[in-house]
């Protein structure tokens, strides 16, 4: 019965993870909307797709970006805290349609770390996907703990 036992460890582990992501991004997030903004360019966005071993397709939205805070140059990518890909291209190329290579835009950024930057203030509805995971993963935890007895 080792094997159920870890097997129930497995699974606590990872749903604690998923939920200590969600809550990361969404504090992040709330933090982000009271950060200062500078002026920034888009030097490129795309959707980069993803290929499982059963033929299925994820698409996910990038954008890279530059902007300058104090003299000094940054890049970022990251669009928004918790972005997580679609399974529809045209959905993340909606996303990436106020994006294009060249265009300017205002880049939120931490003042304590001024290469931790986005483009969308806030966290993104996905984090709740993800957290809805970690709590299925703790639930069968539970249930497995359960069983056990």
């Amino acid at each position: 019965m080792w094997w159920i036992r870890s097997l129930q460890i497995l699974t606590s582990v990872v749903g604690a993870f998923l939920i200590g992501v969600a809550f990361r991004n969404i504090l992040r997030g709330a933090a982000s909307r009271r950060w200062p903004q500078a002026q920034g360019r888009i030097l490129r966005s795309f959707v980069l797709v993803h290929k499982d071993d059963d033929g299925g397709e994820g698409f996910v939205p990038q954008v890279e970006f530059e902007y300058q805070v104090e003299g000094m140059t940054h890049r970022g990518m990251r669009l928004q805290y918790g972005r997580i890909g679609s399974g529809s291209r045209r959905r993340a190329e909606r996303v990436l349609a106020p994006y294009p290579a060249g265009v300017s835009v205002r880049v939120f950024f931490d003042p304590r770390k001024p290469a931790d930057a986005v483009l969308v203030p806030g966290a993104a509805r996905g984090n709740a996907v993800i957290a809805l995971a970690g709590a299925v993963f703790l639930a069968c935890a539970r249930l497995i703990q359960i069983h056990m007895k």
